[in-house]
């Protein structure tokens, strides 16, 4: 039986779904999602909903490529491989002590001479401890949310910046995976506690 408030049909789901290699999900596409999840939109196939509640997570990344290619300082070329190897299973990237956070290094250009590059994989609810920085952080966030305690949460296409010595606490209050470019001059240093 469909439920009469439904906006939109699996019909309807599929072409928005079809729409996100255009860039980022359509709020039309996230309103259906959340819809599915609610159980509230015409039932459709399993494997539909599989594929829908997917491309939300990390959505089709290249539409970043020219501004990764900016941030990072590199080719367009290198940024779209960068954005392509975040589509990986982060399993398979080089794990970190913090709980639920993966990283893969990342070679940025000459503007980026002394810094450290990488693209950050937090799961959702996880947290990176307080810690304080060094030099300037710049990040770039390319799907899901995050958040710290020194500003309003951050989501996708959004740039972070944190200054030498600030000190802030760093988690993923969303239900998907963040992913960021992430740039780092003079390091870090994490904090007791």
């Amino acid at each position: 039986m469909t439920d009469r408030r439904n906006k939109h049909s699996a019909e309807q789901i599929e072409a928005l779904l079809q729409g996100t290699s255009q860039g980022d999900a359509d709020p039309r596409l996230r309103d259906a999602v959340r819809q599915l999840d609610a159980g509230l939109a015409e039932p459709g196939s399993s494997a539909l909903r599989d594929r829908l509640l997917a491309s939300c997570q990390t959505g089709d990344l290249t539409a970043y490529t020219s501004r990764a290619a900016h941030f990072l300082d590199v080719t367009e070329d290198h940024a779209r491989d960068i954005l392509a190897r975040c589509r990986q299973d982060p399993t398979d990237w080089p794990q970190h002590p913090v709980d639920g956070l993966a990283l893969i290094p990342l070679e940025l250009g000459p503007r980026h001479e002394s810094a450290r590059g990488m693209v950050l994989h937090l799961a959702p609810g996880a947290r990176i401890p307080e810690h304080a920085h060094r030099g300037d952080e710049w990040g770039l966030i390319l799907s899901g949310a995050l958040a710290d305690n020194l500003e309003d949460d951050k989501g996708p296409g959004d740039l972070v910046y944190r200054t030498p010595e600030m000190v802030h606490r760093v988690w993923n209050p969303g239900s998907v995976p963040a992913l960021v470019l992430n740039v780092i001059h003079g390091g870090y240093d994490w904090l007791p506690g």
